[in-house]
């Protein structure tokens, strides 16, 4: 005789434990990398909106002569 035949209930309950964590590791870890990807995308944004506004406002503060021809 099996552990499975000896303890059907029990061993279908371990492995059914045994997955959901499973499910919950592979969840928080999926949970990290859209974190981080969120981040990345937010930090690109604001650094290319600093970059576009110290631009815009170096041509405020210096006008170029050139701009005018």
């Amino acid at each position: 005789m099996s552990l499975q035949q000896a303890f059907p209930r029990q061993l279908s309950h371990l492995n059914w434990q045994e997955g959901v964590q499973n499910l919950h590791k592979r969840l928080a870890y999926q949970e990290s990398l859209i974190n981080m990807a969120v981040q990345v995308a937010v930090y690109a944004l604001l650094k290319t909106a600093i970059e576009a506004e110290v631009l815009v406002s170096h041509d405020r503060h210096n006008p170029s002569p050139f701009k005018e021809m």
